[in-house]
């Protein structure tokens, strides 16, 4: 019987059983890109049948753990931000043949890896680092580490993804697409974050953003007791942003938080962890929003107007993906923070309510929807 963890309300933590078959040889890729992945010194894996949740007919090809050098396309470089425009055609239906502009960048956008749980909702998790993604104009990709069934009112059961297919989609897409920037979001075992840790340092994932997301919105426990070691010791050290919450920052600095001083020592405490800056967010306490950030120097108070709504499901999803985003686009760390600060803050404020709990934020709040009739309009 596979572990179960309850949180408040009870969120049953499923895990069906299926054999995986691994294979002891190397799959005939002569001329896919896995070749690549190979030709570069990996192992083939140990041929060894277990009890996991794959389907049955998965076949996994395991590459060696440790540091890969990715080949000179991967490269993981900051890409220009500015976009160039493409006038292309699209025929619209209609009573009459309509043509649409479609603005394409000239170059590919920048990229940004997200690695977290689903939200069926839509309003957290990999759904909201991926709408983010795209309202900031970076290409976003994604590894499901598990699977949620919740909506605005709570998380209802927790299906973790197995292991072997974490790591599998972090493979496929940093073997192809590559990443200038990468997050990490709900991660609820100590061996998905081991395998998360371990596939982000191989391919070399510099720019990465660690929310070390614990409780869900609606009070549900989203990380196991047993995982936050593994947070603590395997994620941290690779993180260059770590975005704690105080309830978070609390569990990893293993103090109390009450005031601004309390939140100072609580941040050098998890610098001391790994992470190049700790952003300690300040969204749940009294007063003004003010964000803590430390750069293992200097503190930086990040202050914002609060905006009186109770449309705040998967803020700290978003702020996180906005960073990586703003990475992934070129901006130094500290750009990157205020910029994600404002982001958010204006989510916030042109939100709306959807479903009849916690509504998310308006993510797309900076992206103009344009009308087919005004399209046409402005092409005559």
């Amino acid at each position: 019987m596979p572990s179960v963890y309850m949180a408040a309300p009870p969120v049953p933590f499923v895990r069906s059983r299926f054999p995986v078959l691994v294979r002891p040889w190397c799959p005939p890729f002569a001329h896919g890109r896995l070749a690549t992945t190979v030709a570069r010194g990996a192992r083939c894996a140990e041929s060894v049948t277990e009890s996991v949740t794959n389907p049955p007919n998965l076949i996994r090809f395991v590459p060696a753990k440790g540091r890969q050098q990715p080949a000179e396309r991967l490269v993981l470089a900051p890409m220009a931000s500015a976009i160039g425009v493409l006038r292309a055609e699209a025929s619209m239906p209609g009573p009459r043949d309509r043509t649409t502009a479609i603005d394409a960048p000239v170059l590919p956008p920048p990229k940004a890896i997200t690695v977290a749980g689903s939200d069926s909702g839509a309003g957290a998790g990999i759904q909201a680092d991926l709408k983010t993604f795209a309202a900031l104009g970076v290409y976003g990709t994604s590894a499901l580490a598990a699977v949620t069934a919740q909506n605005t009112r709570g998380v209802f059961a927790i299906a973790e993804v197995p292991e072997e297919v974490v790591a599998a989609q972090i493979d496929a897409v940093l073997e192809d697409i590559g990443a200038d920037a990468g997050k990490t979001g709900m991660l609820s075992s100590p061996t998905i974050i081991e395998t998360v840790a371990d596939r982000l340092e191989a391919w070399g994932i510099d720019k990465l953003v660690v929310d070390p997301v614990m409780v869900a919105k609606g009070g549900a426990q989203l990380l196991q007791p047993t995982a936050i070691h593994a947070l603590k010791t395997k994620l941290l050290p690779l993180a260059l942003v770590v975005t704690p919450n105080l309830a978070e920052a609390e569990v990893l600095s293993g103090r109390a938080i009450a005031s601004l001083p309390d939140a100072r020592d609580a941040a050098a405490r998890i610098a001391a962890l790994g992470p190049r800056y700790v952003v300690v967010k300040g969204g749940h306490r009294e007063g003004a929003p003010i964000d803590l950030v430390f750069d293992g120097i200097d503190y930086v108070e990040l202050a914002a107007e609060r905006i009186e709504t109770a449309n705040t499901h998967g803020t700290g999803c978003t702020f996180s993906a906005a960073i990586a985003a703003y990475l992934a686009r070129g901006d130094d760390v500290h750009e990157a923070i205020h910029a994600a600060k404002r982001y958010v803050t204006d989510a916030l404020r042109a939100s709306y309510p959807i479903g009849d709990g916690h509504s998310p934020v308006n993510h797309f709040h900076n992206v103009r929807v344009a009308e087919p009739s005004a399209i046409a309009g402005e092409d005559r």
